[in-house]
């Protein structure tokens, strides 16, 4: 288990869920968080990405200026926020910037841990991630990001 596995697991986990969409949402930023303390450079990337996308937003610039001063602080106090079961935390979930891209075997263990019952916060499920590798690789550029499908799945045909 890695330390950031570790640091993860060792801190009050949220238990309650409206529906499995948020807990499985939950359980991808478990393991982003940990990738986090692994790799703090990671940080970096994180606000490379809001000042790409949520700075020039007006929609989006109360929830900049809530990252912009999250990712000034310690990485392991970015992590408890992050994962802090209160509606900051829940905010913070649902407006973060990308750090890093999960591989999808990666996501896929999680996915299927989460729907196994696995606790997130066991060590059942953290042990269930140790044994795939993964590459703190930074955000593919646009260049590398998958093409988005243009077929409209509401329009008739």
């Amino acid at each position: 288990m890695t330390r950031g596995e570790q640091f993860v697991q060792s801190l009050p986990g949220k238990t309650r869920f409206y529906d499995r969409n948020e807990r499985r949402s939950y359980a991808l930023t478990r393991a982003v968080a940990a990738r986090l303390i692994d790799d703090p450079t990671l940080v970096r990337e994180g606000l490379a990405h809001a000042h790409q996308h949520m700075a020039a937003d007006p929609t989006r610039s109360v929830h900049f200026e809530l990252w912009q001063e999250l990712l000034r602080r310690d990485v392991e106090e970015i992590v408890r926020s992050l994962l802090d079961d209160t509606p900051r935390g829940a905010l913070l979930r649902d407006t973060q910037p990308v750090f890093v891209v999960l591989p999808d075997d990666v996501r896929s263990k999680i996915i299927a841990a989460e729907r196994g019952g696995v606790s997130l916060g066991s060590s059942a499920f953290m042990s269930a991630l140790s044994d795939v590798s993964y590459s703190t690789s930074s955000v593919p550029s646009r260049d590398t990001a998958r093409p988005r499908s243009r077929i409209n799945p509401f329009r008739r045909r």
